[in-house]
């Protein structure tokens, strides 16, 4: 879809969010402004206006003062909160659309090895709708743990390395030592499912990949 609107798009600037998400008042404004200098933006993700079903998972999140970083500190832009000049992305050949999540990342590495200049935009707010049930949760979580494969497939060299067979084992006793906790605990809950849904993906993503990394 993204790359369908930069297909479609005639200005010289492409601005994204989520569907489902809402942009603060200022947003398009503070992005284009960004975009005078830099060829590449991302904004911070706020949680505390759309998510009434989880607040544990609202308080346990601050806003953004910086773009996330990798293990190794490289920076990338959340697609839902990106805005990136038209002729830069078209440079890069838009997001890699064999990725079924983390393109994000792929692009913006992509984005600083070609040299281009990434920035953060702290008054372009997007007001992020988490997932509002467990079962949403976990779809969600697979395919992230299944993106991380994809994304250490291109991007080795800005991951953590793979688990180690000790490490493995490791993983899997402290999530089965979550569950006693997780029945009654619902932050708990939340964690062990975000975590167990994770590590399925990443097993899912190396089958995919042929490719272990756990």
């Amino acid at each position: 879809a993204r790359n369908e609107g930069l297909r479609a798009a005639r200005g010289e600037l492409v601005l994204f969010c989520d569907a489902d998400d809402v942009v603060e008042p200022g947003w398009i404004a503070a992005l284009a402004s960004a975009l005078e200098t830099h060829d590449l933006v991302g904004g911070p993700l706020a949680f505390s206006a759309l998510n009434p079903v989880w607040p544990e998972r609202v308080t346990s999140r601050s806003i953004d003062d910086a773009l996330p970083l990798s293990a190794d500190h490289l920076p990338f832009a959340h697609t839902g909160n990106l805005g990136v000049r038209r002729a830069a992305a078209h440079a890069l050949g838009g997001f890699d659309e064999s990725m079924v999540t983390s393109e994000d990342q792929d692009f913006s590495w992509r984005a600083i090895r070609a040299g281009l200049a990434i920035g953060f935009v702290p008054d372009a707010v997007v007001q992020v709708r988490l997932q509002r049930s467990l079962s949403q949760l976990w779809r969600q979580r697979v395919l992230w743990g299944v993106g991380s494969v994809d994304l250490y497939m291109r991007h080795s060299q800005h991951m953590p390395p793979p688990r180690s067979v000790p490490g493995v084992a490791r993983e899997i006793l402290r999530l089965a030592g979550l569950i006693p906790f997780a029945l009654v605990s619902r932050s708990t809950r939340l964690h062990f499912v975000e975590s167990v849904a994770f590590f399925v993906g990443r097993a899912r993503g190396s089958l995919k990949n042929r490719k272990l990394y756990l």
